[in-house]
C-alpha cells in the first residue's frame, strides 16, 4: 500500500497512467451524449420546462397541492407587487377551496388541458363568478 505523500512509481504509476487514460477518454463521451440530451427535446419540438394542464387531472391530492402551491407561490413572485389584489384573494381562500376550483375548471374545459399549467390554474382561481374575478393581472397585460 502507498502511503500518502510517496511519489508514483512501478505499478502504482502504471495503475495512475492508465485511470488517467481511461478517464480522458470518457470526458469527449460524457460531453457528447450531455450534448444529444440536451438537443432530444429540440429536435422533437418537446418543450422540457412547462408542464402542460392536463398534468392536474393526473395528480392526486397531495401533487394538487403541491401544483397549487408551486403555480401561485411562482407566479407571485415572479409578479412582485404587481399581484396584490389577487396575493390578497387568495390568501382568504382555503387550499381546498382554491383546489376545487381547478377541479371544476379542469372538468368543465378539456379543450385547455394543452394548454400551459401555470396560466391555466390562474384562469381557474379568477373565473367570472368566483371569489378572485378579474384578478388575473397576466390577462390584464
Amino acid at each position: 500500500m502507498r502511503n500518502l505523500g510517496e511519489p508514483l512509481h512501478g505499478a502504482y504509476w502504471a495503475d495512475w497512467a492508465l485511470v488517467h487514460r481511461v478517464h480522458a477518454s470518457i470526458r469527449p463521451m460524457k460531453l457528447r451524449i450531455l450534448t444529444l440530451i440536451l438537443l432530444i427535446p429540440a429536435v422533437l419540438g418537446a418543450d422540457p420546462v412547462i408542464h402542460k394542464f392536463q398534468l392536474w387531472g393526473g395528480a392526486g391530492p397531495e401533487g394538487k397541492l403541491n401544483l397549487y402551491w408551486g403555480c401561485t407561490n411562482g407566479f407571485l413572485q415572479w409578479r412582485g407587487s404587481g399581484a396584490p389584489e389577487l396575493s390578497a384573494c387568495l390568501q382568504k381562500m382555503t387550499p381546498d377551496q382554491a383546489m376545487a376550483m381547478v377541479d371544476k375548471y379542469y372538468r368543465d374545459h378539456p379543450e385547455r388541458w394543452s394548454q400551459p399549467l401555470g396560466g391555466e390554474i390562474l384562469r381557474a382561481l379568477t373565473m367570472n363568478g368566483g371569489p378572485c374575478e378579474g384578478k388575473n393581472v397576466w390577462e390584464k397585460n
